[in-house]
């Protein structure tokens, strides 16, 4: 049975790495990206951008 955690909105300021959720296929495409080279990560405003490299910085490379 999944354990289903609540979503606050947060209007402004960043969230802390461990509650990003969702973005796990994004960061393991990323470490892999970057084992070869570097890359530029873009979007629009509050996309969480800032959020995913905190979340990356914290919590290392994981081998999945």
């Amino acid at each position: 049975m999944a354990v289903q955690q609540r979503l606050r909105a947060n209007p402004g300021g960043e969230i802390a790495p461990a509650e990003v959720f969702g973005r796990d296929t994004l960061i393991q495409n990323l470490w892999r990206v970057l084992e070869r080279q570097s890359l530029v990560l873009s979007a629009e405003r509050r996309m969480g951008k800032t959020c995913v490299v905190k979340k990356m910085t914290k919590e290392g490379k994981r081998i999945i």
